[in-house]
């Protein structure tokens, strides 16, 4: 790699290690607020370390040149370790204090990391078996990780830092596919009033409907990021209340919705909605699908999930959210796999869901029925793909279509590799399915679990779900490009 991309991938790392300073800062006020001394120096700690790195990284280059694209996915891919391994400070730190609690399997960096990483990336697996037992600042950690990351962690460094348009744009798409206004700088704001506004009408709603006010800001949180991390041990099972349920699964909707149906829905404008309808409808379409054969599993005998269950732990899987009404180690096989087949499309794109996307699985199916048509047509004949309210032909829709095809077939190599790996590394009684289940989840962000993940499982196994959660995330191809800049360049 050339010394001025160097350059300029250590400059804006700087700016993302910043960040994670930044978000300590605020973590303090929520210690010293909650009277929590203990947690002043875990995260005063976290704050110096991001910042000087930031420091070191950022000032000796921060003349050099625009970043483009191909700088934003290695920036992307290097960035959401970084992030991780910054964000597991206050979690190790922690556990060293004079009453850890629940906090102690810190002790071990790797639960820390995988926490952290989990949280960044939206996944919500945890090795926290009491996260009712933590600190108020640590539960606030674990939500406020998942909040920034639902936005996506360098989309809010373009927000706060007045970065020229151009760096902006190589950073913003590495990220994110598409813009909502025509500059970058109005889409994010837009994006960032979204956010908040559904945030707090969460929060008031979870509050209204007889949910402690703590417990509603994390989990509106938390559901609208598409997270999943909860203060309660049993997740959604510790709420009896269907009122609750029903404000979660409306957050985890909105979540797995891209930002551009929520603006043009929030604006009124009714042809700009129909066009960004289509995804939603699709999520829709798809969550009732899952619902009716996980109830069908269960009128047959082979489960013994309700029609409440099968409902909420469908739009979970879709949104890939994560959130859990009851343990799924009692399921059957075929509901096991359902869930997989949900989590593995998940949600919409430019949303805060995980997964290849509801989007590019219609390209996916359409594209063969397309693609057979084109082979046996007569060359002079225009075959149009359609997409939504797109028409495409030629060489466009063979690009659209191979786009899909490409990142499908990217996402099922790095989940049977991680399936093979964690299969081999977990105790005996999980089977096949529960392995590919949670590497399944960790890939597409979701965070459900057969109890594969917890403080204890071998070093192997939280590596793999870690690089599944980072790669997942980032959706394996800012990784790739990360590895050919390493060995080949970026020329």
């Amino acid at each position: 790699m050339r010394a001025a991309d160097i350059r300029i991938i250590a400059r804006d790392l700087g700016l993302i290690s910043a960040l994670v300073g930044l978000m300590s800062l605020v973590t303090l006020l929520v210690a010293i607020a909650w009277g929590e001394r203990g947690m002043l120096f875990p995260f005063a700690v976290a704050a110096g370390l991001s910042f000087a790195l930031a420091a070191v990284l950022y000032l000796p280059f921060r003349g050099g040149a625009e970043a483009q694209l191909k700088h934003g996915l290695v920036i992307a891919a290097i960035g959401w370790l970084l992030v991780a391994l910054l964000g597991a400070v206050p979690f190790f730190m922690t556990a060293f204090s004079s009453d850890p609690g629940a906090a102690d399997v810190f002790r071990d960096y790797g639960n820390a990391v995988f926490e952290a990483m989990s949280g960044f990336t939206t996944t919500g697996l945890s090795v926290v078996e009491h996260p009712e037992m933590l600190s108020h600042t640590l539960q606030w950690w674990r939500s406020f990780l998942q909040w920034i990351g639902g936005i996506g962690v360098i989309v809010l460094v373009l927000g706060l830092t007045p970065m020229p348009i151009k760096p902006g744009k190589g950073l913003f798409f590495a990220e994110r596919d598409a813009k909502i206004h025509p500059t970058i700088s109005a889409t994010i704001r837009t994006m960032w009033w979204i956010y908040v506004l559904y945030t707090f009408v969460g929060i008031v709603l979870l509050w209204g409907i007889g949910m402690g006010m703590w417990d509603a800001i994390n989990h509106s949180m938390t559901a609208l990021s598409t997270g999943g991390f909860s203060t309660m041990s049993a997740s959604m099972g510790h709420y009896t209340s269907w009122g609750i349920r029903l404000v979660i699964l409306l957050l985890m909707l909105l979540g797995a919705m891209s930002f551009a149906t929520h603006y043009h829905l929030l604006q009124g404008k009714k042809l700009n909605f129909r066009a960004n309808f289509y995804q939603a409808r699709w999520l829709v379409l798809f969550g009732a699908a899952i619902t009716l054969v996980l109830l069908v599993q269960s009128i047959s005998g082979s489960s013994s999930q309700s029609l409440a269950s099968s409902a909420f732990q469908a739009v979970s899987a879709v949104s890939t959210t994560g959130f859990q009404t009851e343990s799924l180690r009692s399921w059957s096989e075929a509901s096991k796999l359902i869930l997989i087949l949900a989590m593995f499309v998940g949600g919409a794109t430019g949303s805060t869901a995980g997964g290849i996307k509801i989007m590019r699985a219609v390209v996916l199916v359409r594209g063969m029925g397309w693609w057979l048509s084109k082979t046996i047509s007569s060359p002079k004949k225009i075959l149009r793909f359609r997409v939504g309210n797109e028409r495409l032909a030629g060489e466009e829709a063979d690009s659209r279509v191979q786009g899909a095809a490409v990142i499908f077939f990217a996402w099922l190599v790095c989940t049977l590799g991680g399936t093979l790996i964690l299969m081999n590394s977990v105790p005996p009684e999980y089977t096949l399915a529960d392995s590919l289940f949670e590497v399944v989840s960790a890939q597409s962000t979701v965070g459900l679990s057969v109890g594969i993940t917890h403080a204890e499982m071998s070093w192997v196994a939280k590596l793999v779900l870690i690089l599944n959660m980072w790669m997942g995330r980032l959706e394996v191809l800012p990784v790739l490009v990360m590895f050919r800049a390493i060995f080949r360049g970026l020329d």
